[in-house]
């Protein structure tokens, strides 16, 4: 996740998964690719279901992965209109919800250890009544999600 936006008015926070999406993108063409090579140079029905099941079993399989997980998450905090709107989207499908940001307290990280001791942040978003909405599902380790909950944190001018 990165700020892409960061203004008096909005801020703004993505996240586009363009490597993991180009890399199952030329795994699912690489499939498709041998499985229709196969089909159309086939001497024999061997050869037919060879290219037929590589290229639609084995290339389903990447797109499958493609629509399950590359996704791209936004998240728009806009005072003008008093909101916080994230936007999901997949290959398939596209979600918006909305959030009154007059109820936004704080972003924190929420913190897990890992099967080998090290420790995975998110970063999630805390409103009044105690409610918690993470940024995204997973936990990762690096400086990324400390910088999207202090930036998000500057922006609402919360000083810890």
């Amino acid at each position: 996740m990165k700020v892409t936006r960061n203004t008096p008015e909005q801020l703004v926070i993505d996240h586009v998964p363009w490597l993991f999406g180009i890399i199952l993108s030329v795994c699912f063409l690489l499939f498709l690719g041998i499985g229709l090579a196969a089909l159309f140079s086939a001497q024999d029905w061997g050869m037919v279901g060879f290219g037929l099941m590589f290229g639609v079993l084995g290339g389903g399989l990447w797109f499958l992965m493609i629509v399950l997980f590359v996704k791209r998450l936004q998240f728009i905090f806009d005072r003008s209109r008093d909101l916080i709107v994230i936007r999901r989207r997949s290959i398939l499908s596209h979600k918006e919800e909305t959030h009154g940001l007059a109820g936004l307290q704080r972003a924190v990280l929420e913190s897990t250890r890992s099967d080998n001791g090290s420790t995975l942040h998110r970063p999630t978003l805390v409103f009044s009544g105690g409610k918690y909405e993470p940024l995204h599902s997973y936990y990762t380790n690096g400086r990324g999600p400390r910088t999207v909950a202090n930036a998000v944190n500057d922006w609402l001018g919360v000083k810890d």
